[in-house]
């Protein structure tokens, strides 16, 4: 599907990922202690042996599309959650698992990180996805709602501009 953005003035093909590399929680950690306390890979990340993330995905549902806006986010995790998902890392048949949003997403100026959420796993190679605990704040608005095209890529100007 291409659209004409109202941001840019161009055509897109199709919505992109918006991702975070790494949870706030080790961004926070002084550079030159990172290598003695954070074990980070892309999809996986544990912090002094005691905070625990995994990758996930975030979808927006773009309005009259079959597009999503996705967030590739963090998601805290219990210790023993994190232990099944590595034990069990490509099944659906595990969780879901409770857990809270570890980024600050740019998102209507409110703060994002610590939102509820509960981590659904897909398996076949598939991170999971986010569906995140109802509340007012607009983030979960916009994932039971949807966004308009416009607003998804507003969204992603902010991210990539």
């Amino acid at each position: 599907m291409q659209y004409k953005c109202a941001c840019c003035g161009e055509t897109h093909d199709h919505m992109q990922d918006l991702t975070f590399d790494q949870p706030e929680h080790a961004q926070s950690i002084a550079e030159e202690e990172r290598d003695a306390r954070v074990i980070l890979d892309s999809d996986l990340c544990a912090i002094d042996k005691q905070h625990f993330f995994i990758r996930a995905v975030l979808l927006i549902p773009v309005l009259e599309s079959e597009e999503h806006l996705g967030f590739g986010i963090w998601i805290s995790q219990e210790k023993a959650h994190f232990a099944n998902y590595l034990d069990n890392y490509d099944t659906n048949e595990i969780g879901p698992f409770i857990g809270s949003l570890a980024n600050e997403l740019k998102y209507d100026g409110i703060s994002t990180l610590s939102l509820k959420t509960m981590v659904h796993f897909q398996g076949s190679g598939q991170r999971p996805l986010v569906v995140l605990d109802q509340s007012d704040h607009p983030l979960y608005l916009a994932q039971e709602s949807g966004i308009t095209m416009d607003r998804a890529w507003e969204i992603t100007h902010d991210y990539l501009g």
